[in-house]
């Protein structure tokens, strides 16, 4: 068992550092027109509460790669919006607060692949009192489909950026500034003000020494304007199954062993379904069938690629179903000595509850059952207790 831990440990970090780097997108900008140009941008806040990549991509082999910005995602954007929003003291400065910033990528069915990208902003400015208040928040997506996904990323991610930055431009950036002072300021003042009888109206109390009252807007309805018609999908960071790497114990009735298991994202997603390819390496031992007496030293090694269903109960419990191909080679030396080589295939079944950490890294659990049908001589048949530990990333 000591070599089965080994290759166990050595598979998983094989995947953790080759399969999972990060690749670097620089910007490269270019001209804007903005239609009379109004605002540029003073600061870039990065406000994600994820803030280590903004998705995974596939590049050579099929390998997968945490994609972010060179340099980070604020640096990388406050560079972009100076060049296409260069600084003017006709322009009024705001700070751009990035929420949200994703990447992700999926094939189509004419065999190309569809890359998406999200960004969600909001926009704070200085108020005539000198505090800041936000003004606006906004988002985009953009798509595109190409041959390659990762060659596209680039091109979606200003594009989001510049949308954004459209959308607050073509408003009444003054206007939007005094209204959410007014409303912040008037909020503020109603949190100090004691409760008064119903007969005293909020009018007499905004015109107050004045014998002429004035309508006052309902301030939850006068709120700064936050259009959000393309919406990010608020739950995408619980249900979601990104990189894994994962080892499990297998106690059959037939024989124990143990699996090493690499879950490869984007093979399809729907909704609250999810489910990526996994590939495995398996072993084998302590046979206890009565096929396996007649030879020697009787054990199993194979590899196994499938597909694993993920279903959330919640954002930390799941239920799984997988179902893998073993493929390999099986040899052995009966009592005598004479070896034999045969092919080794079948179909492996697996059922399980999970837990497993919301963020984007963290540790997964299994506990569940599986089943297994073997081309064996010695094994033909297996079923037991499956406990699976690994993390994601």
């Amino acid at each position: 068992m000591n070599r089965t831990l080994t290759l166990t440990i050595f598979f998983s970090l094989f995947v953790r550092i080759g399969l999972a780097q990060t690749l670097d997108v620089e910007l490269a900008s270019q001209p804007v027109k903005f239609v009379n140009p109004k605002i540029y941008v003073d600061n870039v806040v990065d406000n994600r509460d994820f803030t280590s990549w903004i998705g995974t991509t596939k590049v050579a082999k099929n390998r997968q790669r945490h994609l972010n910005l060179s340099g980070g995602v604020a640096s990388a954007i406050k560079s972009h919006t100076d060049y296409i929003l260069p600084p003017s003291p006709e322009k009024k400065p705001v700070t751009m607060h990035i929420m949200v910033l994703s990447a992700k990528e999926q094939p189509t069915s004419n065999g190309s692949e569809k890359a998406t990208v999200t960004a969600v902003t909001s926009f704070t400015a200085q108020s005539k009192a000198g505090g800041e208040v936000e003004i606006y928040r906004t988002s985009s997506t953009v798509s595109e489909s190409g041959r390659d996904a990762t060659t596209l990323y680039e091109k979606l991610i200003r594009r989001a950026i510049e949308e954004c930055l459209e959308q607050l431009n073509s408003k009444d950036v003054d206007k939007l500034t005094a209204d959410a002072a007014a409303i912040q300021q008037l909020r503020r003042t109603k949190s100090e003000v004691k409760v008064l009888p119903d007969s005293i109206s909020l009018d007499r109390l905004v015109n107050i020494g004045s014998s002429k009252s004035e309508e006052v807007a309902n301030p939850e309805s006068a709120s700064a304007p936050m259009p959000m018609g393309k919406k990010a999908e608020p739950e995408e960071r619980y249900y979601r199954v990104d990189e894994m790497s994962t080892v499990s114990i297998l106690t059959g009735i037939n024989g124990i062993g143990c699996t090493a298991t690499y879950y490869i994202n984007s093979l399809y997603s729907d909704n609250r379904i999810y489910i990526p390819l996994t590939v495995s390496a398996e072993y084998m031992d302590n046979i206890t069938t009565s096929e396996a007496s007649r030879y020697q030293e009787p054990s199993l090694y194979y590899a196994k690629i499938g597909a694993e269903l993920f279903y959330p109960l919640n954002k930390y419990f799941w239920l799984n179903a997988g179902v893998q191909i073993p493929l390999g080679t099986e040899k052995l030396a009966d009592l005598d000595g004479n070896d034999s080589e045969t092919l080794l295939a079948g179909i492996c079944l697996t059922q399980s509850i999970r837990v497993m950490s919301s963020q984007y890294e963290g540790v997964t659990f299994a506990v569940g059952a599986f089943e297994q049908i073997l081309s064996s001589k010695i094994q033909p048949f297996n079923v037991g207790l499956r406990i699976e530990i690994g993390i994601k990333f």
